[in-house]
């Protein structure tokens, strides 16, 4: 029978056909991961709660995970919150980057909004705001098929926006050999 026992008291998951605690686990950082996937299939919200022996960098590799693979409301809502900082983010390194005469807005779509600051300002900030808030109330009424679609959809443009900041940041790295150039 493939079962998991939770004790708080000893701090341990033992999955029955493995017999494997955390305790013995700390040097083998793939062992605890391999737990976690076990353990997380029979009951995923305790798991991080309970593995205070566990060292602290696989703990939130766990805890990323776990936050990543999550489509309840609250990890939602950050991720929206997440979203919404790294489009405000884009908006600071592009008008930064576009102000050294070095650089010039490659996004069709904004191209001739990033001239004027303010009207930068209403459409990469006030109105993502009331479009994020708008949909974040939407996926409140939502059932389960439908905040994993969102999850899914969040996930995908996270990523896609954490490029466009990490390729932002290189980009300002690389900022002072541009200035040697000149």
């Amino acid at each position: 029978m493939d079962i998991a026992s939770f004790s708080g008291i000893e701090n341990l998951i033992i999955i029955s056909l493995e017999r494997i605690s955390l305790k013995n686990l700390d040097a083998d950082p793939f062992s605890i991961l391999n737990l976690y996937y076990e353990a997380e299939k029979i009951h995923p919200i305790h798991v991080i709660k309970i593995m205070p022996s566990v060292n602290t960098p696989i703990k939130e590799v766990i805890s990323m995970i776990t936050f990543i693979k999550t489509h309840n409301l609250a990890n939602i809502r950050k991720k929206l919150i997440l979203l919404y900082l790294l489009n405000v983010s884009d908006l600071i390194f592009t008008l930064t980057l576009l102000e050294t005469g070095l650089f010039r807005e490659v996004n069709i779509f904004m191209v001739n909004a990033v001239e004027n600051p303010l009207i930068s300002i209403i459409l990469k900030v006030v109105f993502p705001a009331g479009l994020l808030y708008y949909l974040y109330k939407k996926i409140c009424l939502s059932g389960l098929s439908q905040l994993k679609a969102a999850n899914i959809g969040l996930l995908v443009s996270l990523a896609l926006y954490s490029l466009v900041n990490i390729s932002h940041l290189v980009w300002v790295a690389l900022l002072p050999m541009f200035w040697n150039m000149r």
